[in-house]
Protein backbone atom coordinates (compact mmCIF):
# COMPACT_ATOMS: atom_id res chain seq x y z
CA UNK A 1 0.00 0.00 0.00
CA UNK A 2 2.83 2.74 0.51
CA UNK A 3 4.43 1.66 -2.63
CA UNK A 4 1.03 2.88 -4.22
CA UNK A 5 -0.02 5.41 -2.23
CA UNK A 6 -0.48 8.02 -5.26
CA UNK A 7 -2.92 5.51 -6.55
CA UNK A 8 -4.74 5.47 -3.40
CA UNK A 9 -8.37 7.39 -2.71
CA UNK A 10 -10.33 7.93 0.07
CA UNK A 11 -13.96 9.62 0.45
CA UNK A 12 -15.30 10.79 3.57
CA UNK A 13 -18.98 8.37 3.72
CA UNK A 14 -17.02 5.72 3.80
CA UNK A 15 -16.15 5.79 7.32
CA UNK A 16 -19.26 5.63 9.13
CA UNK A 17 -20.51 3.05 11.29
CA UNK A 18 -23.59 3.07 12.98
CA UNK A 19 -26.01 0.32 15.15
CA UNK A 20 -25.78 -3.17 13.08
CA UNK A 21 -23.57 -1.97 10.27
CA UNK A 22 -21.04 -3.20 7.67
CA UNK A 23 -17.96 -1.29 8.37
CA UNK A 24 -17.22 -0.01 4.59
CA UNK A 25 -13.59 -0.07 4.65
CA UNK A 26 -11.89 -2.85 5.88
CA UNK A 27 -15.11 -5.52 5.26
CA UNK A 28 -15.99 -5.66 9.32
CA UNK A 29 -19.40 -6.67 10.93
CA UNK A 30 -20.26 -4.89 14.02
CA UNK A 31 -22.13 -7.23 15.83
CA UNK A 32 -23.44 -7.83 19.47
CA UNK A 33 -21.99 -11.39 20.01
CA UNK A 34 -23.11 -13.72 23.05
CA UNK A 35 -20.16 -15.60 23.08
CA UNK A 36 -17.78 -12.98 23.80
CA UNK A 37 -20.05 -11.07 25.92
CA UNK A 38 -22.78 -8.33 25.75
CA UNK A 39 -20.60 -5.38 24.73
CA UNK A 40 -20.14 -5.29 20.94
CA UNK A 41 -17.68 -7.48 18.61
CA UNK A 42 -16.07 -6.70 14.93
CA UNK A 43 -15.74 -9.80 12.91
CA UNK A 44 -14.01 -9.64 9.29
CA UNK A 45 -16.34 -10.28 6.46
CA UNK A 46 -16.11 -11.23 2.53
CA UNK A 47 -13.61 -10.42 -0.19
CA UNK A 48 -12.10 -6.73 -0.49
CA UNK A 49 -9.69 -4.75 -2.53
CA UNK A 50 -6.35 -5.24 -1.85
CA UNK A 51 -4.61 -5.68 -4.77
CA UNK A 52 -2.33 -2.95 -7.00
CA UNK A 53 -4.35 -3.71 -10.25
CA UNK A 54 -7.76 -3.98 -8.32
CA UNK A 55 -7.77 0.05 -7.86
CA UNK A 56 -8.08 1.04 -11.17
CA UNK A 57 -10.39 4.24 -10.90
CA UNK A 58 -11.26 7.32 -8.92
CA UNK A 59 -13.85 5.45 -7.57
CA UNK A 60 -11.76 2.39 -6.37
CA UNK A 61 -10.24 2.30 -3.10
CA UNK A 62 -8.05 -0.07 -1.09
CA UNK A 63 -10.18 -1.67 1.18
CA UNK A 64 -13.36 -1.37 -0.96
CA UNK A 65 -15.69 -4.61 -0.21
CA UNK A 66 -16.38 -6.79 -3.06
CA UNK A 67 -19.61 -8.56 -3.21
CA UNK A 68 -23.28 -8.28 -1.17
CA UNK A 69 -23.49 -6.60 1.82
CA UNK A 70 -26.63 -6.35 3.24
CA UNK A 71 -27.32 -5.53 6.83
CA UNK A 72 -30.93 -4.90 8.43
CA UNK A 73 -31.88 -3.97 5.32
CA UNK A 74 -29.36 -1.58 4.54
CA UNK A 75 -27.21 -2.17 1.42
CA UNK A 76 -23.11 -1.60 2.19
CA UNK A 77 -22.13 -3.40 -1.10
CA UNK A 78 -23.56 -4.35 -3.80
CA UNK A 79 -23.42 -7.91 -5.88
CA UNK A 80 -20.83 -8.03 -8.75
CA UNK A 81 -19.84 -11.08 -9.88
CA UNK A 82 -22.25 -14.17 -9.64
CA UNK A 83 -20.48 -15.67 -6.12
CA UNK A 84 -21.57 -17.45 -3.42
CA UNK A 85 -23.83 -15.45 -0.40
CA UNK A 86 -26.09 -16.52 2.53
CA UNK A 87 -29.43 -14.59 2.95
CA UNK A 88 -32.13 -13.64 5.18
CA UNK A 89 -35.39 -12.10 3.53
CA UNK A 90 -38.12 -10.22 5.06
CA UNK A 91 -39.76 -12.97 5.72
CA UNK A 92 -36.78 -14.70 7.80
CA UNK A 93 -36.05 -17.49 5.40
CA UNK A 94 -32.21 -18.41 5.86
CA UNK A 95 -31.00 -20.00 2.92
CA UNK A 96 -27.51 -19.84 -0.07
CA UNK A 97 -27.84 -19.11 -3.76
CA UNK A 98 -25.42 -17.79 -6.44
CA UNK A 99 -26.14 -14.14 -7.09
CA UNK A 100 -25.12 -11.18 -9.04
CA UNK A 101 -26.65 -7.44 -9.99
CA UNK A 102 -28.96 -9.08 -12.52
CA UNK A 103 -31.04 -11.10 -9.37
CA UNK A 104 -32.80 -7.75 -7.96
CA UNK A 105 -34.43 -4.50 -8.01
CA UNK A 106 -32.90 -2.16 -7.01
CA UNK A 107 -35.19 1.14 -4.99
CA UNK A 108 -35.47 4.32 -3.01
CA UNK A 109 -37.99 5.26 -0.77
CA UNK A 110 -40.58 2.51 -1.70
CA UNK A 111 -40.79 2.89 -5.08
CA UNK A 112 -38.97 -0.41 -7.25
CA UNK A 113 -37.43 -0.30 -10.82
CA UNK A 114 -35.54 -2.61 -13.00
CA UNK A 115 -32.98 -1.24 -14.92
CA UNK A 116 -33.06 -1.41 -18.88
CA UNK A 117 -29.31 -2.90 -18.62
CA UNK A 118 -27.20 -3.25 -15.52
CA UNK A 119 -22.84 -3.38 -15.55
CA UNK A 120 -20.76 -4.62 -13.59
CA UNK A 121 -16.61 -5.76 -14.10
CA UNK A 122 -17.87 -8.85 -15.10
CA UNK A 123 -19.15 -7.59 -18.40
CA UNK A 124 -17.63 -4.82 -18.48
CA UNK A 125 -14.32 -6.67 -18.84
CA UNK A 126 -10.97 -4.38 -19.19
CA UNK A 127 -13.44 -1.50 -20.45
CA UNK A 128 -14.60 0.37 -17.44
CA UNK A 129 -15.74 2.89 -19.49
CA UNK A 130 -19.62 2.36 -20.96
CA UNK A 131 -20.61 4.43 -24.03
CA UNK A 132 -24.09 5.58 -23.27
CA UNK A 133 -26.89 6.45 -26.53
CA UNK A 134 -28.97 9.39 -26.33
CA UNK A 135 -32.19 9.03 -24.15
CA UNK A 136 -30.40 6.80 -21.52
CA UNK A 137 -29.36 7.81 -18.10
CA UNK A 138 -26.79 5.66 -15.86
CA UNK A 139 -26.40 5.46 -12.40
CA UNK A 140 -23.06 4.37 -10.88
CA UNK A 141 -23.95 2.77 -7.60
CA UNK A 142 -21.07 2.39 -5.04
CA UNK A 143 -21.25 1.11 -1.41
CA UNK A 144 -25.11 1.54 -1.00
CA UNK A 145 -25.27 4.89 -2.70
CA UNK A 146 -25.80 6.76 -5.88
CA UNK A 147 -21.96 8.17 -6.80
CA UNK A 148 -22.36 9.29 -10.21
CA UNK A 149 -25.18 9.68 -12.80
CA UNK A 150 -24.40 11.04 -17.10
CA UNK A 151 -26.98 11.09 -19.21
CA UNK A 152 -26.16 10.62 -23.33
CA UNK A 153 -21.70 10.05 -22.20
CA UNK A 154 -19.29 7.95 -20.74
CA UNK A 155 -19.71 6.32 -17.11
CA UNK A 156 -17.16 4.82 -15.15
CA UNK A 157 -17.79 1.48 -13.60
CA UNK A 158 -15.41 0.84 -11.14
CA UNK A 159 -14.34 -3.09 -9.64
CA UNK A 160 -16.68 -2.98 -6.60
CA UNK A 161 -19.80 -1.10 -8.02
CA UNK A 162 -22.28 -1.71 -10.92
CA UNK A 163 -23.68 0.97 -13.33
CA UNK A 164 -27.74 0.40 -13.61
CA UNK A 165 -28.87 1.76 -17.05
CA UNK A 166 -32.51 3.18 -17.77
CA UNK A 167 -34.27 4.75 -20.80
CA UNK A 168 -34.60 8.72 -20.56
CA UNK A 169 -38.26 8.36 -19.85
CA UNK A 170 -38.04 5.59 -16.79
CA UNK A 171 -35.38 6.67 -15.57
CA UNK A 172 -35.75 7.24 -11.56
CA UNK A 173 -35.41 10.44 -9.40
CA UNK A 174 -32.30 9.23 -8.21
CA UNK A 175 -29.71 11.93 -7.11
CA UNK A 176 -26.23 11.86 -5.88
CA UNK A 177 -25.82 10.20 -2.29
CA UNK A 178 -29.10 8.54 -2.51
CA UNK A 179 -29.36 5.19 -1.05
CA UNK A 180 -30.19 2.43 -3.33
CA UNK A 181 -31.60 -0.58 -1.48
CA UNK A 182 -32.27 -4.17 -3.20
CA UNK A 183 -34.99 -6.71 -3.52
CA UNK A 184 -35.62 -10.18 -4.98
CA UNK A 185 -36.19 -9.67 -8.67
CA UNK A 186 -38.44 -12.86 -9.05
CA UNK A 187 -40.43 -13.13 -5.78
CA UNK A 188 -39.87 -9.08 -4.69
CA UNK A 189 -38.77 -9.90 -1.46
CA UNK A 190 -36.74 -7.43 0.39
CA UNK A 191 -33.36 -8.84 2.22
CA UNK A 192 -32.66 -8.14 5.38
CA UNK A 193 -28.93 -9.87 6.08
CA UNK A 194 -26.79 -10.96 2.93
CA UNK A 195 -22.95 -11.70 2.49
CA UNK A 196 -21.38 -12.40 -0.54
CA UNK A 197 -18.13 -14.39 -0.54
CA UNK A 198 -17.29 -17.74 -1.99
CA UNK A 199 -17.02 -20.89 -2.09
CA UNK A 200 -20.64 -22.14 -0.59
CA UNK A 201 -19.02 -24.53 2.47
CA UNK A 202 -22.90 -26.26 3.36
CA UNK A 203 -26.14 -26.17 1.92
CA UNK A 204 -29.59 -27.88 3.77
CA UNK A 205 -27.30 -29.22 6.53
CA UNK A 206 -24.72 -31.26 4.27
CA UNK A 207 -20.78 -29.73 3.15
CA UNK A 208 -21.14 -29.06 -0.73
CA UNK A 209 -17.69 -27.86 -1.25
CA UNK A 210 -15.75 -29.26 -3.73
CA UNK A 211 -12.69 -28.19 -6.34
CA UNK A 212 -15.47 -27.57 -8.75
CA UNK A 213 -16.58 -24.61 -6.51
CA UNK A 214 -13.65 -22.67 -7.10
CA UNK A 215 -14.89 -22.66 -11.00
CA UNK A 216 -18.74 -22.26 -10.49
CA UNK A 217 -17.69 -18.99 -8.45
CA UNK A 218 -15.18 -18.01 -10.92
CA UNK A 219 -12.20 -17.62 -8.53
CA UNK A 220 -10.40 -19.57 -10.82
CA UNK A 221 -10.80 -20.06 -14.69
CA UNK A 222 -10.43 -23.10 -16.16
CA UNK A 223 -6.30 -23.27 -17.32
CA UNK A 224 -6.05 -22.55 -13.49
CA UNK A 225 -5.60 -18.33 -13.68
CA UNK A 226 -6.09 -16.34 -10.84
CA UNK A 227 -9.35 -14.11 -10.92
CA UNK A 228 -10.11 -10.61 -9.78
CA UNK A 229 -11.04 -11.05 -6.24
CA UNK A 230 -9.49 -12.96 -4.18
CA UNK A 231 -6.31 -14.03 -5.60
CA UNK A 232 -5.69 -17.30 -5.79
CA UNK A 233 -3.44 -19.21 -3.20
CA UNK A 234 -1.86 -22.97 -3.82
CA UNK A 235 -3.20 -24.41 -0.75
CA UNK A 236 -5.66 -24.53 1.57
CA UNK A 237 -8.85 -25.31 -0.18
CA UNK A 238 -9.35 -28.83 -0.41
CA UNK A 239 -5.06 -29.26 0.60
CA UNK A 240 -4.11 -28.22 4.30
CA UNK A 241 -2.04 -25.21 4.98
CA UNK A 242 -1.07 -22.69 7.94
CA UNK A 243 -2.99 -19.91 7.54
CA UNK A 244 -6.21 -19.18 8.99
CA UNK A 245 -9.61 -20.03 7.82
CA UNK A 246 -12.86 -18.10 8.15
CA UNK A 247 -16.88 -19.31 7.70
CA UNK A 248 -19.64 -17.66 8.01
CA UNK A 249 -23.78 -19.49 8.61
CA UNK A 250 -27.22 -19.44 9.84
CA UNK A 251 -28.12 -22.69 12.39
CA UNK A 252 -31.34 -24.44 12.10
CA UNK A 253 -32.74 -21.42 14.79
CA UNK A 254 -31.69 -19.15 12.15
CA UNK A 255 -28.93 -17.81 14.32
CA UNK A 256 -25.78 -16.45 12.69
CA UNK A 257 -22.16 -18.31 13.59
CA UNK A 258 -18.96 -16.86 12.88
CA UNK A 259 -16.00 -19.36 12.54
CA UNK A 260 -12.36 -18.73 12.45
CA UNK A 261 -10.03 -21.74 12.88
CA UNK A 262 -6.57 -21.49 13.20
CA UNK A 263 -3.68 -23.82 12.38
CA UNK A 264 -0.82 -24.66 15.09
CA UNK A 265 2.56 -26.62 14.23
CA UNK A 266 0.79 -30.61 14.74
CA UNK A 267 -2.11 -29.40 11.76
CA UNK A 268 -2.65 -27.61 8.86
CA UNK A 269 -5.73 -26.43 7.92
CA UNK A 270 -8.92 -26.65 5.14
CA UNK A 271 -12.03 -24.96 4.55
CA UNK A 272 -13.25 -28.56 4.75
CA UNK A 273 -12.42 -27.97 8.13
CA UNK A 274 -14.29 -25.20 8.69
CA UNK A 275 -17.27 -26.78 7.10
CA UNK A 276 -16.94 -29.54 9.47
CA UNK A 277 -16.85 -27.61 12.74
CA UNK A 278 -19.72 -25.50 11.21
CA UNK A 279 -21.78 -28.58 11.12
CA UNK A 280 -20.88 -29.14 14.90
CA UNK A 281 -22.82 -25.83 15.56
CA UNK A 282 -26.26 -27.28 13.52
CA UNK A 283 -25.33 -24.42 10.64
CA UNK A 284 -27.80 -25.07 7.73
CA UNK A 285 -26.05 -22.83 5.25
CA UNK A 286 -23.04 -21.37 5.24
CA UNK A 287 -19.99 -20.03 2.85
CA UNK A 288 -16.68 -19.11 3.79
CA UNK A 289 -15.20 -15.77 4.16
CA UNK A 290 -11.69 -14.16 2.81
CA UNK A 291 -9.14 -16.12 5.40
CA UNK A 292 -5.19 -15.87 5.96
CA UNK A 293 -4.20 -12.00 6.63
CA UNK A 294 -7.61 -10.93 6.00
CA UNK A 295 -9.26 -12.57 9.56
CA UNK A 296 -9.55 -10.13 12.60
CA UNK A 297 -11.67 -10.27 15.18
CA UNK A 298 -12.07 -7.70 18.36
CA UNK A 299 -13.98 -7.53 21.61
CA UNK A 300 -13.64 -4.43 23.50
CA UNK A 301 -11.33 -3.01 21.45
CA UNK A 302 -8.81 -5.91 21.92
CA UNK A 303 -8.00 -8.36 18.71
CA UNK A 304 -9.38 -11.54 19.55
CA UNK A 305 -8.34 -13.36 16.65
CA UNK A 306 -5.99 -13.13 13.86
CA UNK A 307 -2.92 -11.97 15.38
CA UNK A 308 0.53 -13.66 14.03
CA UNK A 309 1.61 -14.77 17.52
CA UNK A 310 -1.77 -16.37 18.93
CA UNK A 311 -2.00 -20.24 17.41
CA UNK A 312 -5.49 -21.94 18.62
CA UNK A 313 -5.21 -25.91 18.55
CA UNK A 314 -8.90 -25.28 18.54
CA UNK A 315 -12.10 -23.21 16.72
CA UNK A 316 -12.94 -19.95 17.88
CA UNK A 317 -16.75 -19.01 17.95
CA UNK A 318 -18.69 -15.82 17.77
CA UNK A 319 -22.17 -16.33 17.64
CA UNK A 320 -23.99 -13.41 16.65
CA UNK A 321 -27.56 -12.18 18.61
Amino acid sequence: MHEHNDKVYFHSTRCDVTDNAVFPIRNFFDIKAESVGSEIALVSGGFFLLQTKEVDSKYSWFGDPFGLLVSDYRVYSYATFERSCIVQDEDGNCFNSRLSCLDFDYGYNGIWVKPKMIYSRMTTKSNPFLACKEDFVDFLLLNGRVHDKKCSGKIECPVSGIVTRFAYSDAPDWKIGTEVSVRFAKNKKKIKFAIQCAPTLIEDGRIVLSTSSFYDDYLVTPNNKECLVPRVYDKGYMVGCDRIKVGFGFTKSNRLIWVAIEPNENKDITLLDVAKELLEHDVMVAIALDGGGSVKAYHASNEIVGAKEKKRSIPYFIEIS
